[in-house]
């Protein structure tokens, strides 16, 4: 397979149309945090680090690619919701700090969220989860009844309205399979956990859960478009997935921090050189587990019926 990518980019002349200027803007601080990770860090290390903010993993090492993907994380280092909702909410704690009302806090993590949404191209996973989060906000903001199937449902025809053919595209396909088990499993299985168990154990097998959900839905998908299935990522994800948000967090750190004075930049490189580490050997780890992974073959439509129908029963 071959990947294309642009080095360098320059304006033609003439004045850039207002309605496009946001994109402009967008794309600008894309770059610029690419080539601050590559700046920074080591090449292996700003790959993956660009992969976990941004969704955009560049070429790596093919037996670093296969632990990531045996170890059932490389939805980490793709476009995701799970990286817009990790800006949303960081937006939301920020507007709490600073003692925002409700509609600010509305506003402000809206803003935020969209523009990162559109710095990362707007892919249907990253679109799915800013619309459902809008939608869902918004809904409890204006004191309507606020559901997430019903979010699901109209941020899907909405992006389908735009372009149809994004129902054929692997990641449409892959992020609303996967949220609409979770929008069918997780709110019978929370309230099957015990009120009296820890908050933390709650957490820890809700946590889980939302793996073993997303598995189980997505496994027709790995198997047609990837030829191979975790079966070690529930467990991985519980780790890696709180943890990615971390990462995300050390990657916009570092962009930050390189306009500040030396030794500021250098620290945070080295600090967050050292989190990607941890990262890698986490991957290789649970790659390296007896049976993580194994090799599956692409489903017939009468098994591809037959296994939703029993993912849906159980």
């Amino acid at each position: 397979s071959w990947i294309l990518a642009a080095s360098s980019a320059c304006i033609l002349p003439g004045d850039i149309p207002w309605a496009l200027r946001p994109a402009w803007a967008a794309e600008t601080v894309r770059r610029s945090m690419e080539d601050r990770f590559r700046q920074a860090l080591p090449m292996e290390e700003a790959a993956l680090l660009t992969g976990l903010v941004m969704g955009y993993r560049s070429p790596m090492d093919r037996g670093l690619t296969r632990a990531i993907q045996d170890a059932g994380v490389m939805h980490l280092l793709v476009p995701s919701g799970a990286k817009v909702a990790f800006v949303w909410l960081s937006a939301v704690g920020l507007g709490l700090a600073l003692g925002l009302p409700p509609g600010a806090r509305f506003g402000a993590a809206a803003l935020v969220a969209g523009f990162y949404t559109l710095m990362v191209g707007g892919d249907a996973p990253y679109a799915r989860a800013f619309l459902g989060a809008v939608i869902l906000a918004g809904g409890r903001l204006l004191g309507r009844e606020s559901g997430g199937f019903q979010a699901l449902v109209l941020s899907a025809a909405l992006l389908l309205i735009v372009e149809p053919r994004e129902l054929f595209g692997a990641g449409f396909q892959m992020t609303y399979l996967a949220v609409g088990g979770l929008v069918l499993v997780m709110p019978s299985v929370s309230a099957a956990l015990p009120r009296g168990w820890p908050r933390w154990a709650r957490h820890g097998l809700q946590l889980g859960a939302v793996g073993a959900v997303v598995q189980l839905m997505l496994w027709p998908t790995f198997a047609a478009y990837f030829g191979r299935g975790s079966l070690i990522g529930p467990l991985a994800n519980m780790l890696l997935v709180p943890y990615s948000g971390v990462l995300m967090a050390g990657g916009f750190s570092l962009w930050a921090g390189g306009a500040l004075p030396e030794p500021v930049p250098g620290l945070l490189a080295a600090v967050v050189a050292e989190a990607l580490r941890w990262f890698r050997e986490a991957c290789l780890f649970f790659a390296a587990v007896p049976g993580a992974a194994v090799d599956a073959a692409p489903f017939s439509p009468w098994g591809l019926a037959a296994y939703y129908l029993a993912a849906f029963a159980v």
